[in-house]
């Protein structure tokens, strides 16, 4: 799939980032004969802002038990990895607490394992995971520039053969 660099530029330099980083994200997840496993064919900058997209995206939409038992579970410590990198070290210390609730604070990445791990979560731990929930709710909004930012300081990455 080819897409036109300028738009790419457009969305990179557009003053609505919450809009310009999901239609970003929707470029790269287009692509076709993605590899389904990290980095899943992105570049570095690429995948790290993916993985805020799904982590977010999660949280926001069932809280941290759903992150955690969709697929995107499986790629916790990734996307601790990614927010790091991001400088999202709020959000890094907010799923940080919700992996430590984990054995050895650590997500398996099988999905089965996960499950049954989160089916033996006591009403304290689904409370702990619901104020981690509302701490991202929290601090998200104020996130889409500084993704939008980051990609542009990354801009090489997001233009590079084969991706626009």
């Amino acid at each position: 799939m080819n897409v036109d660099r300028d738009y790419v530029l457009r969305l990179l330099q557009s003053s609505d980032a919450l809009s310009a980083v999901f239609d970003l994200d929707g470029l790269w997840c287009a692509r076709p004969a993605r590899p389904s496993a990290p980095p899943f064919g992105l570049s570095e900058p690429e995948f790290n802002a993916h993985m805020y997209l799904v982590y977010q995206g999660e949280v926001g939409n069932g809280g941290h038990l759903q992150f955690f038992l969709i697929p995107g579970g499986a790629f916790a410590s990734e996307t601790l990895t990614a927010l790091q990198a991001l400088g999202f070290s709020g959000v890094h210390t907010i799923l940080s607490r919700a992996t430590a609730l984990f054995p050895d604070s650590a997500v398996p990445p099988d999905w089965q394992e996960r499950e049954a791990i989160v089916a033996q979560f006591n009403q304290t731990t689904l409370d702990r995971l619901h104020q981690l929930d509302l701490a991202l709710y929290r601090v998200d909004s104020g996130l889409w520039e500084p993704l939008l930012s980051y990609l542009r300081e990354h801009t090489e990455f997001v233009l590079s053969e084969g991706r626009a």
